[in-house]
């Protein structure tokens, strides 16, 4: 006798279907089965089904009822009622489409399902009939995303028509939402799953390479050797090289790309930086002299302590001269005051400039129109300055100034393109001071080395910063500072602070959640300020500058805000790529600040930044408690290898192209 069965198993391709009959394959994982039949429920590759239904031969099913895997309706019980995965996975299998009707008008009957009370059941129907939401697009969107506030996001922002706009062009979410290349792609091939199309297209290519380059940037490279960049493209976005260099051409012609040589290698910049580097070249040219004292621009080299005692000479030898001190972070500053008696000020409070319209305070960048005052600034710690930001200064720098830029070679560079202050002394055209070597020590502190190895690193962190030093003597997140030596990998920052994040501030009933990018944000999460924010407002002054660390205090639908130190500032939904959690950030990042416990998490893999420059910096960022995890064998052997960031610039030999061309030009004067 011919019995109806129930059949489990993957939609692997769709051959046919029109309304409400269907035909498509159906992978069990041992084998395949061709299913036909009607079924009310749409289906595509992909989805996870249950068939029942009567063989009409050994490899045929006909079906009599299908239900498919409810799993953005499980998403939604789980983040809007309230409820936990296997409750909400269990209300959803009971009551299938009609789980959210049952449960907002006739909550009772969820009683009878194992481990809901009637308590239990009133609240999580009190948690449903708060939510505003336009039910069928978010549970539309949460098909492409499981995350709940990330779907309200958009649903809020477009409305019932986004889900067409979302298949046809995901990332417009890019541009509009800021929710990052990554983010918007796995939207994208999850609503077109069917399309071969999409992978080729001309759009996704674009912000693909965008992204790529963005990536490298941060990594402190300038340019990427197209070959390389046809490599990363091949991994990100599946597409042949030939497909690349069309995009590229096309992206040159927009401005959003520059190609040019480096070297004998052709290379690909983002637009903007390019332009960055080559201003740079030209301006440093126009500034530098043949000595040290009669150049517009020259270079100190040397410990800490030793360039702190050379730039307090000078300005004991110059006290006829307005001078402007700087260093990149509040704690550096403060360090460079106490060693020079003389007021010190961050890059960003240097670059900030408050200015009267219509009646009350704003901000802006000083820059030609309004540049800085004085006949000599000194920025220090140049090791860790950007290209963007030494483009800023020298275009506030005032005419017939001196700049001095103080630093050392033998520290780890900061995050962000160009390595500038290494480009400069490499083309050898700006003077350069050389103190005498004598090396910054690390004050002592208690330090662990803890082993572990795969799986256990993470494990072992977590426990570090979650439990085992606040329970020692540390009141938490503010307090400890989880570092890694790359943003990438198991043990890198990104993967960490969403292992942190969930297992420090996990979800909880009442406590506000936004997405952003590939993650979220949540009340009480640690963040941190990625770029100088010249024009945010707080309570008595304006802007946040790269590098602050503060805590998520609110979030509304509209905006979240975030308490640094003394100030609160309000970040608007198109804002908040400016911020990320910093539960764990790269050692680069964390440069300059100190926290009283360190933990520094150190992969398994061969990171070329692990090295013994890499354990100084770190070091120097604990004032009290400095815990290492990782393998010990491999530990033991750092001291003997050097710390290697990549920086591909070509600002050195642009340094020189300029000189040479302004040496021309003064030639037929």
């Amino acid at each position: 006798m011919n019995e109806s069965i129930c059949l489990e198993g993957t939609i692997e391709r769709v051959i046919f279907r029109k309304e409400t009959f269907s035909v498509f394959y159906l992978d069990r994982g041992d084998a395949r089965l061709t299913c036909k039949g009607k079924s009310q429920q749409e289906v595509r590759p992909g989805d996870r089904v249950w068939v029942t239904g009567k063989y009409t031969s050994n490899s045929e099913l006909a079906i009599e009822s299908l239900r498919k895997e409810s799993l953005a309706l499980e998403a939604y019980l789980s983040q809007a009622a309230g409820m936990d995965r296997v409750l909400s996975r269990a209300v959803a299998d009971r009551f299938g489409d009609e789980a959210l009707l049952v449960l907002a008008e006739t909550p009772d009957r969820l009683v009878g399902i194992a481990g809901i009370t009637q308590p239990m059941a009133a609240r999580f129907c009190e948690s449903l009939l708060r939510c505003e939401d336009d039910v069928q697009t978010v549970l539309k969107l949460m098909e492409y995303s499981p995350d709940l506030a990330f779907c309200r996001r958009i649903a809020k922002a477009y409305g019932t028509n986004i889900l067409n706009s979302v298949k046809a062009n995901p990332f417009k979410l890019v541009d509009e939402l800021k929710i990052g290349f990554e983010a918007a792609d796995a939207i994208g091939k999850k609503a077109n799953r069917e399309s071969e199309l999409y992978f080729t297209n001309p759009r996704r290519q674009k912000f693909g390479i965008k992204q790529i380059l963005e990536d490298e940037a941060l990594r402190g490279n300038a340019c990427v050797p197209q070959r390389e960049l046809a490599m990363s493209a091949w991994e990100l976005l599946q597409v042949p090289e030939n497909a690349v260099d069309k995009t590229l051409c096309t992206l040159e012609a927009e401005k959003v790309v520059k190609m040019d040589l480096v070297g004998n290698e052709k290379c690909v910049y983002l637009g903007e930086l390019y332009k960055t580097e080559a201003s740079v070249a030209e301006m440093v040219a126009k500034l530098k002299g043949e000595t040290f004292e009669a150049s517009g621009i020259a270079i100190i080299i040397g410990s800490d302590k030793e360039r702190a005692k050379c730039i307090k000479r000078m300005l004991e030898s110059t006290t006829s001269i307005d001078a402007r001190i700087a260093a990149p972070t509040s704690l550096l500053a403060q360090r460079l005051s106490d060693l020079t008696g003389a007021k010190t000020e961050t890059y960003f409070e240097l670059m900030q400039e408050e200015r009267p319209i219509g009646g009350e305070q704003s901000a802006r960048m000083r820059g030609e129109a309004n540049p800085l005052e004085g006949g000599l600034v000194v920025l220090d710690k140049c090791e860790s300055m950007d290209l963007e930001t030494f483009h800023g200064v020298l275009r506030a720098l005032p005419s017939g100034a001196k700049l001095v830029l103080s630093g050392d070679l033998s520290r780890i560079p900061g995050e962000g393109p160009g390595r500038v202050f290494e480009s400069l002394v490499e083309s050898k055209l700006v003077p350069v001071m050389r103190l005498e070597d004598n090396p910054d020590c690390p004050a002592k502190i208690e330090s662990y080395l803890i082993g572990a190895t795969g799986p256990g690193i993470v494990d072992n962190v977590i426990s570090l910063a979650k439990d085992r030093l606040p329970n020692y003597k540390f009141s938490g997140p503010m307090d400890i500072q989880v570092l890694a030596p790359a943003r990438k990998g198991p043990c890198g920052s990104e993967s960490l602070n969403k292992a942190l994040q969930d297992a420090i501030n996990p979800p909880k009933a009442g406590k506000g959640e936004i997405c952003c990018g590939s993650g979220f944000f949540r009340e009480g999460d640690k963040v941190v300020q990625t770029s100088n924010n010249w024009s945010a407002k707080w309570q008595s002054g304006f802007g946040v500058s790269k590098g602050e660390v503060g805590i998520i205090v609110s979030i509304d639908a509209n905006a979240v805000t975030v308490e640094f130190g003394n100030k609160e500032v309000e970040y608007p939904l198109r804002s908040l790529c400016e911020i990320e959690l910093a539960y764990a950030m790269t050692v680069q990042m964390s440069m300059g600040r100190q926290y009283r416990a360190v933990i520094l998490a150190m992969p398994e893999t061969d990171e070329p930044a692990l090295g013994k420059e890499l354990l100084i910096e770190t070091q120097c960022c604990a004032s009290e408690t400095l815990a290492f995890v990782g393998n010990k064998t491999r530990f033991r052997e750092l001291d003997k290898r050097s710390s290697k960031f990549a920086c591909r610039s070509a600002l050195a030999d642009r340094l020189k192209a300029a000189d040479a061309r302004l040496k021309k030009r003064m030639a037929y004067v």
